[in-house]
């Protein structure tokens, strides 16, 4: 088997895909290495062109079928203990993958805005509605991060300037996350733990840090991103949700009021309960949801806004997804190739905003 560390640049100018693909996954943390068939299908990737036109045109269309809720249930049950698994690993890998789409940029968030005390739904109205300003400051919690949505905005309205605000609390979140990250694969690299499938909720932490920091690398490559610390005496008291999310909208309202800033401030969130507590205190907010995984996706859709087509890479999709999943198997029987992408590897050295990956071929 032939290993490579490659940036995601690399990926996509080395590696051409086309045909029909089954992607799958590997986790040492709940599934055991050391059976013979230790993967879960996530999914299947049709590529309608030859090996001609991959090699003219490197980035392709293609169609991604997701793994129904029902093939994931049925292959957990088949693991030790993983029956009574079943049903919660099916949630949270059908919500990652969703995630994942969208990050993706394969499907697009569910925007409900929250303004002058009304509510917009419509996704174009909303669209229309943030484009009338000419810059727009996003105050954003994890979760709006977590969904890559400034970057969406940002190629969504190219001519607004976008200001991203980060408050300290989200860091100090993703500091958490790391330490926790790091006990689990210390644990399981020394064998003081075994995997099951139990500890599938993994799955979700990992995007809290490294889809988090690798959206806020990407958003200072073209804008200024700000981290901020008001009410730092605060910070030792902000244990608990409710208490952090008080702490941000109050932060919200400082930020308006020492600037002067009336208009185009808004509080991106995706949660709903913040979402409206900020809109009865007078305070903008830009609600982040995602619709439910739907049975097929193509990687051209129409922005209706600049009028354009846009193609998303496969290549932007099976490095998310092993960003979240550890290990990514994409395999195709009628070439007989595989190949293995690794992101908790050597190869990123320990940094989770380092776009680096471990690549097998086999």
């Amino acid at each position: 088997m032939i290993e490579k560390s490659v940036s995601l640049d690399e990926f996509v100018a080395e590696y051409q895909f086309w045909g029909d693909w089954e992607v799958a996954y590997t986790d040492k943390t709940h599934l055991q290495q050391d059976e013979a068939n230790e993967y879960v299908k996530l999914g299947s990737i049709s590529i309608d062109y030859n090996e001609s036109a991959s090699q003219t045109y490197p980035i392709l269309p293609f169609t991604f079928q997701p793994v129904s809720g029902e093939q994931i249930e049925n292959r957990f049950s088949e693991l030790k203990d993983g029956e009574k698994q079943a049903g919660r690993a099916r949630k949270i890998i059908l919500d990652q993958l969703t995630d994942s789409l969208l990050r993706s940029g394969l499907v697009r968030p569910k925007l409900r805005l929250l303004k002058d005390g009304g509510i917009q739904d419509g996704f174009r109205e909303i669209i229309e509605e943030l484009s009338k300003h000419q810059y727009l400051i996003l105050f954003v919690d994890t979760g709006a991060i977590r969904r890559g949505c400034v970057s969406f905005l940002h190629k969504i309205l190219p001519k607004v300037s976008i200001w991203t605000v980060v408050p300290v609390f989200v860091m100090v979140e993703v500091q958490r996350q790391i330490g926790e990250l790091n006990k689990i694969f210390r644990k399981i690299e020394e064998k003081q733990d075994k995997s099951h499938p139990g500890k599938c909720s993994i799955l979700e932490q990992r995007p809290q840090v490294s889809c988090v920091s690798r959206e806020l690398n990407y958003i200072k490559q073209w804008r200024p991103v700000e981290i901020l610390t008001t009410l730092p005496e605060m910070l030792g008291q902000s244990n608990g949700q409710s208490k952090v999310d008080r702490l941000i909208i109050e932060s919200v309202k400082n930020l308006k009021r020492d600037r002067g800033l009336h208009h185009g401030v808004y509080l991106m969130t995706s949660d709903k309960d913040m979402a409206s507590l900020s809109a009865l205190e007078n305070v903008n907010s830009l609600y982040i949801g995602t619709s439910s995984l739907p049975n097929e996706v193509k990687s051209i859709r129409f922005d209706s806004q600049n009028r354009t087509f846009i193609l998303s890479p496969v290549h932007y999709l099976l490095w998310d997804l092993a960003q979240v999943f550890s290990t990514i198997r994409v395999s195709n029987a009628i070439l007989n190739r595989q190949y293995e992408l690794v992101y908790y590897s050597n190869a990123r050295d320990g940094f989770f905003a380092h776009d680096i990956m471990e690549i097998r071929e086999s």
